[in-house]
């Protein structure tokens, strides 16, 4: 996955593909491919703008292919105490937390903006960083469906793990196990890119 395990990890297999694909990249008209990837996009790619990137090739997309990742679909409890916490040392304390409402969303469906309310104030808090607070681990991405507050937690129902920008690695082996090429693959997640060998483009300049 996403993770280098070393060379001991390596297979015969990976070594082929490396071997094959040398020299060969990915570019488009604004030059060479910026080839974002997460481990699983939860059905829907997110366009290069979650990442500050807004190229015409990481488009926002249906993605049918990433189902058999584990975190496909996900739930997860914060601590209201931990979550308060993380709260009250990066944006000041609004009281004890009532209520956590999904806010905005982009084009994917991915959250903007978290609405947290408390008993002395409320604050809008960028999703993105939200997820830096609770955990990246916990809440595993922005595509969240819903978020409740109860039981002495925040409960968070989602769906994916990464940014979801680019290729995702569990929908990539979905395509393979598919019979999708590497080329329907790359063709898929980076849309109206070309293959070109870098040789090439180095002696044209």
């Amino acid at each position: 996955d996403q993770a280098y395990k070393g060379i001991a990890a390596e297979t015969a297999s990976v070594d082929s593909a490396v071997d094959e694909t040398r020299g060969t990249i990915l570019v488009s008209a604004t030059g060479v491919v910026h080839a974002y990837y997460s481990s699983c996009d939860g059905g829907y790619t997110s366009g290069g703008d979650a990442l500050a990137d807004p190229q015409p090739y990481l488009a926002a997309v249906p993605d049918p292919y990433c189902t058999d990742s584990p975190d496909d679909a996900w739930s997860a409890d914060v601590p209201i105490d931990a979550f308060s916490a993380a709260l009250r040392n990066n944006y000041g304390d609004i009281g004890t937390i009532t209520a956590v409402a999904p806010g905005r969303r982009d084009e994917s469906g991915r959250l903007l903006d978290v609405a947290v309310t408390g008993s002395s104030g409320s604050i809008d808090v960028p999703a993105t960083a939200l997820r830096a607070l609770v955990g990246n681990h916990v809440m595993r991405s922005t595509l969240v469906d819903s978020i409740a507050v109860g039981g002495g937690s925040v409960h968070f129902v989602g769906r994916g793990f990464g940014h979801g920008v680019g290729m995702s690695q569990w929908g990539a082996r979905g395509m393979a196990e598919a019979g999708k090429s590497p080329d329907d693959i790359l063709a898929f997640y980076y849309r109206g890119v070309q293959f070109a060998q870098i040789a090439d483009r180095l002696e044209s300049r």
